[in-house]
């Protein structure tokens, strides 16, 4: 009976370590990681969903997910919405990913990508979400845009430089037939 009790004190031990482990990595990731429960309440909201939504998890725990401003319906809004996001992918038993604008308060915005998976606790259906800011990724990639259409218009016109540099070298051969 001793070493029973011995094996359960240090399976606990263990539980703690890996559970002290498994939150560390949450609370200090970049990506906000949330969840919700069937009734669409929070039951989980790491520091960095704080940070990018503006809402501390002391105010987003417990609360329905659609009740907070980020996550408020927007039909005027084209294109995917975090409302529309969870809404679907919250039905959806495959793990997907999309890009999308977050408006915030202040009229100021950024852009993420929102991976969704929903999966199957003691029976209750829960949604888990990793939201990644992806706003450097998206200014860079238009820089590169920008940058590649300032190369076709330079060599379109390099194109258009040789094209009249032939046309009066053949125009200077003519004239100078005609001429002598």
């Amino acid at each position: 009976f001793h070493n029973m009790k011995e094996a359960v004190i240090a399976y606990k031990t263990r539980l703690k370590k890996e559970e002290q482990v498994h939150r560390t990595i949450t609370e200090t990731a970049n990506e906000a990681i949330l969840m919700i429960n069937e009734s669409d309440t929070v039951t989980y909201w790491n520091a960095a969903a704080g940070r990018i939504f503006d809402c501390p998890g002391e105010a987003a725990l417990g609360r329905n997910i659609y009740d907070l401003t980020p996550f408020h319906d927007d039909p005027s809004a084209d294109g995917p919405t975090l409302y529309r996001v969870f809404k679907d992918g919250s039905k959806d038993p495959y793990p997907q990913s999309t890009e999308l604008c977050l408006h915030h308060k202040l009229d100021n915005s950024c852009f993420v990508e929102v991976s969704i998976v929903n999966i199957k606790i003691e029976e209750r259906r829960y949604t888990i979400s990793v939201i990644h800011d992806i706003s450097k990724r998206k200014k860079l990639e238009e820089d590169r845009i920008e940058t590649l259409k300032q190369l076709q218009q330079a060599q379109k016109m390099e194109a258009l430089g040789l094209l009249a540099g032939g046309v009066a070298h053949d125009l200077n051969n003519v004239l100078s037939g005609i001429v002598s």
